[in-house]
């Protein structure tokens, strides 16, 4: 690599960046608050781990 031009991630697409990650970006919900999240898995999967975490209910979404 040369200089920063020629760094060959630049030329990734999102979902290539999120498969090189570890993850994808969701949104999630709690009462009146959203936050994003990082998560490798399902959008279920990260609604239940995240609902044990924080002890209430978080509904995650699609973040785009």
């Amino acid at each position: 690599m040369k200089n920063l031009n020629s760094f060959k991630a630049f030329e990734l697409g999102k979902a290539q960046m999120n498969a090189i990650t570890g993850g994808r970006t969701i949104r999630c919900d709690f009462g009146d608050q959203s936050f994003l999240y990082s998560y490798n898995g399902t959008l279920e999967e990260a609604s239940a781990y995240l609902t044990d975490k924080h002890g209430t209910k978080v509904v995650c979404h699609e973040y785009n």
